[in-house]
């Protein structure tokens, strides 16, 4: 299942509003992720379908004056495939699919910049796959059907593949470092308050 319909370029596009959200009143609202996958299936890392699995991912090129036009080609022919059942041994261990919004409003030119930053339009694909694929030799098999099923559409596609595993540790050591370092400016604080408050009282038994 899809947690929105399939939809063209520029609706994938920076200028869509996803349903039932209001965009800011002051900018242009983006939307992060157009997902489709299996029924039960929540596109996260910790989901117990995708956990212990992976993901290929690759950036498409994209008209960036059309603002990702050409995007729906690829959506379309990847959706078509998984529903279909037609690719990747039918799609058993396929858990779903994601197009991430990388794109970058312009930056005004402002203090401590020399020039002002142009609007970026960036997309980046991610077919998700469970433990099915157990071994390097049959993960690698999916990236070349991934690009022999969308060379007709766009040739030279760079494919990087991600073990959720990878970033679930990643992201673990972060928050424990994270948490480390609150708790060590916590700890100098109470220090630092400490020391302020003996000062004090020396000062207060000194006074006449």
């Amino acid at each position: 299942t899809a947690n929105r319909e399939p939809r063209t370029a520029d609706r994938i596009a920076p200028s869509f509003v996803p349903p039932g959200i209001e965009p800011p009143a002051t900018q242009q609202a983006t939307v992060e992720a157009l997902c489709m996958f299996k029924h039960g299936i929540k596109p996260q890392w910790e989901d117990q379908a995708n956990a212990a699995g992976g993901q290929w991912n690759w950036r498409p090129n994209v008209d960036q004056q059309d603002k990702g036009a050409g995007l729906d080609a690829l959506w379309e022919e990847l959706v078509l495939a998984m529903i279909g059942g037609i690719a990747f041994g039918g799609c058993a261990n396929i858990c779903g699919l994601r197009v991430v919004d990388k794109s970058r409003p312009a930056w005004p030119k402002g203090k401590g910049r020399q020039q002002r930053g142009r609007a970026t339009c960036s997309y980046r694909f991610e077919l998700w796959f469970s433990s099915g694929y157990q071994t390097d030799e049959e993960r690698a098999g999916i990236a070349k059907e991934l690009d022999e099923l969308l060379s007709p559409v766009q040739r030279g596609l760079d494919f990087a593949l991600k073990m959720h595993q990878q970033s679930l540790t990643q992201e673990a050591a972060f928050l424990v470092a994270k948490a480390e370092k609150q708790a060590s400016v916590a700890e100098a604080a109470a220090e630092s308050r400490s020391q302020d408050d003996a000062a004090a009282a020396d000062d207060g038994a000194t006074d006449p």
